[in-house]
């Protein structure tokens, strides 16, 4: 498919790296948001149990996202965690048997270097 939903209040993601410097998280993104039911998805993106920043998801479609990681946060060995308190399951809103908690639907994610 073109994108991966989160499943439950916590999605994360391991990387390695050989060189320690600033980076930048791109990422796009689309928050779970039923009509009437949920206004917005809040994403608290954590790197190495440091946080970076805290977004708040609260209109349809995708969203890009640019977000610095400074030198400091970042580790040979990292992982990559988004912190979804808004996550919510599909089913009690009459939308499908889908059984997962959804946050945020990821269509693509990338870590460069900063400039």
């Amino acid at each position: 498919g073109t994108f991966r939903w989160t499943d439950g209040r916590r999605a994360e993601l391991a990387f390695r790296l050989e060189t320690i410097e600033p980076l930048v998280l791109i990422m796009e993104l689309e928050g779970f948001l039923p009509p009437r039911r949920v206004r917005a998805q809040r994403v608290r993106i954590v790197l190495n149990g440091k946080a970076l920043e805290t977004v708040r998801v609260d209109r349809p479609g995708a969203i890009e996202l640019a977000i610095a990681m400074p030198a400091a946060y970042v580790a040979g060995d990292n992982r990559l965690t988004l912190e979804l308190p808004d996550a919510t399951f599909a089913a009690p809103f009459g939308l499908g048997k889908d059984p997962r908690q959804l946050g945020v639907a990821v269509r693509w994610l990338c870590v460069r270097r900063a400039n």
